[in-house]
């Protein structure tokens, strides 16, 4: 997963590199923040915040590519 800095060029970094994912890899990448968003995720590798950004993110990114496709079995 990528580190995320809480600043414009960060968030619009985040987004370049979803772009470019593939959906098989965007829906795993969406899977691994949610999981670290979670409790269970723990705070020791990633702060929660930047785990937060990132799956709110990849939604986003997932809505736009999949209009009418709910998430809801995905991330």
């Amino acid at each position: 997963m990528y580190k995320v800095v809480e600043d414009e060029l960060g968030v619009e970094g985040l987004r370049g590199r979803l772009g470019e994912m593939g959906d098989s890899e965007l829906l795993r990448f969406g899977w691994v923040a949610r999981y670290a968003c979670s409790r269970n995720g723990g705070p020791a590798e990633r702060d929660r915040e930047s785990s937060i950004l990132e799956l709110y993110e990849a939604r986003q990114e997932w809505n736009r590519r999949r209009k009418g496709l709910p998430l809801r079995g995905s991330f």
